[in-house]
């Protein structure tokens, strides 16, 4: 996996575990449904999320990353450049809405809760994730640069 910066973005260091872990939450649908993933980056988990039946929107700040997004995952997905404080849908059009390790890069987390909000169906699923500052590994990086 990427981890690190990677051109005009950070890359998310998602690793099988994550990825499993965050899988098994993503609810199977048998009718098409939609899924947005705010900040989407190279759309990490773009395929986990079609297998399970959803249509597929990522939004990012990142031009350059959305670039490689398309590239990698074909055109059957759609991506938009936008800032997540304010999306460009329509009110309760997703059943579910996915923010991977991007709440702590925001400048009004609260803001981003709402549009996520505005825009999930009633009854919809919302699955955000934030790396844990202080787990045994953010502990031993913070030693290392006390060093």
């Amino acid at each position: 996996m990427k981890r690190g910066f990677v051109g005009e973005s950070w890359s998310v260091p998602f690793n099988e575990g994550k990825l499993y872990a965050i899988a098994s939450l993503i609810p199977r649908i048998s009718s098409p449904a939609r899924c947005l993933n705010i900040g989407c980056g190279e759309g990490i988990i773009a395929e986990v999320i079609k297998r399970k039946g959803y249509l597929y929107y990522g939004l990012d700040l990142s031009k350059g990353i959305l670039r490689r997004a398309r590239c990698s995952l074909g055109n059957n997905n759609i991506f938009v450049q936008v800032d997540a404080n304010y999306l460009p849908f329509k009110r309760c059009c997703f059943d579910l809405v996915i923010a991977l390790e991007i709440i702590e890069h925001v400048d009004n987390p609260c803001k981003l809760l709402k549009e996520a909000d505005s825009v999930l169906i009633n009854g919809g699923y919302l699955i955000i994730s934030t790396p844990n500052k202080i787990s045994l590994e953010g502990i031993k990086g913070k030693i290392k640069s006390l060093s």
